[in-house]
């Protein structure tokens, strides 16, 4: 699976250095189903989901939802386990670890990038 870094375009900064995109059946079915826990540097996309559950999941997460434009149109904050959400007219759905979303500043409106991990560099 190819890794991507998720830079807020608002700030230039990196939300999560390790961004991994859930693009077979396999690991779209499973998600973090089943994880321990999930580094505060790490992200799951999800593209054309645009409801995300929790079931089976042992820790919060934050839930974000970006457009086809990657602007952030909603995000859920700490959703415990065995919870669902559904944001109409959300292109991409990103799972970060619980408070992650706050800790990056991420707001409504912001603009999102994936970046390949090789072709990043810090500004």
């Amino acid at each position: 699976m190819m890794s991507y870094v998720l830079v807020d375009k608002n700030g230039g900064q990196a939300i999560a250095q390790k961004a991994e995109i859930a693009n077979t059946f396999f690991s779209r079915m499973i998600g973090l189903m089943f994880r321990p826990d999930m580094d505060a540097d790490e992200a799951l996309l999800f593209y054309d989901a645009p409801s995300i559950h929790t079931c089976f999941m042992k820790f919060p997460i934050d839930i974000v939802f970006l457009n086809k434009d990657m602007q952030v149109i909603r995000i859920c904050s700490s959703v415990g386990p065995w919870k669902a959400v559904f944001c109409s007219g959300a292109h991409l759905t990103i799972e970060l670890k619980g408070g992650c979303a706050a800790a990056a500043r991420l707001s409504l409106g912001d603009f999102v990038a994936l970046v390949p991990k090789e072709s990043y560099r810090k500004s």
